[in-house]
């Protein structure tokens, strides 16, 4: 283990896991050890199916692997849940709530829903461009808007490690483009620590701090890629030549080729 896994906001060590399927095994993943400093952008890149949802309920405490530990701040968290914030593929909003009290449940659940919370979600409400939208119900928004008022309510959480499962993968590609940059200016004002899910390459490397690139099924860490451009990042990124190398060799690696 190296220093600055020690120290790590989140660690995973030698973590496998299997589901019996017909009566027999079948592994999911395998040996995954992986680390996260306070305020990374840390995505999981990889093929449907390797395993990176199970990973996310391994973390939450929903699973327990068969074997490895998931450490938190320091502390063994292993099948313990509450650590973590969460935002799902689909936005998951109550319908009979409005977008503020939408926003407020997750401080509600807390316990932290007094005024200070309301005016702060009120606020981050107005950052994401929805201030007039606050007294609205989730069927009078666009995908888009719901998936901004999602992740307002999973910044209202009071765990410092936030994941994201593949939380732009139904929207259309307009839509999707203009949440990857709403999420990174978001991101770059509240620094808040992310393990972000995506099978995009694309998606992967206009986000990311660093990228853990797992195998098909049974998922296993193939490679990790300390993402090389500097922040802040805008639309003219994806047309850099060294963008178009890594997407390239990271295509090849999702492939199973070999790599330069």
């Amino acid at each position: 283990m190296t220093e600055s896994d020690s120290h790590a906001l989140l660690r995973i060590g030698q973590l496998s896991h299997q589901f019996q399927m017909d009566r027999e095994n079948t592994p999911v993943l395998q040996d995954i050890q992986l680390h996260i400093q306070k305020g990374e952008f840390i995505t999981l890149l990889g093929p449907s199916g390797c395993g990176k949802s199970t990973l996310f309920q391994i973390i939450g405490g929903l699973i327990r692997p068969v074997t490895g530990e998931v450490m938190i701040q320091g502390e063994a968290s292993t099948g313990k849940s509450g650590h973590i914030s969460y935002m799902p593929q689909q936005p998951a909003l109550l319908p009979w709530r409005s977008v503020l009290d939408n926003v407020l449940l997750a401080a509600e659940i807390s316990g932290t829903a007094g005024s200070e919370a309301r005016s702060r979600a009120s606020e981050w409400l107005k950052q994401a461009g929805l201030a007039e939208y606050e007294q609205h119900y989730p069927h009078q928004l666009s995908g888009g808007m719901q998936q901004r008022v999602a992740f307002v309510r999973a910044l209202m959480s009071p765990q410092e490690l936030m994941l994201l499962d593949e939380p732009f993968s139904a929207l259309d590609a307009m839509t999707r483009q203009e949440m990857q940059q709403w999420l990174i200016r978001i991101w770059e004002v509240h620094r808040r620590t992310i393990l972000f899910i995506t099978h995009s390459i694309d998606e992967a490397l206009f986000l990311s701090d660093r990228i853990y690139v797992m195998s098909a099924r049974p998922g296993r860490i193939i490679e990790e890629l300390k993402v090389p451009f500097s922040r802040p990042r805008t639309d003219e990124l994806v047309l850099d030549p060294d963008f178009a190398a890594h997407k390239h060799r990271l295509y090849q690696r999702l492939k199973g080729e070999p790599t330069a």
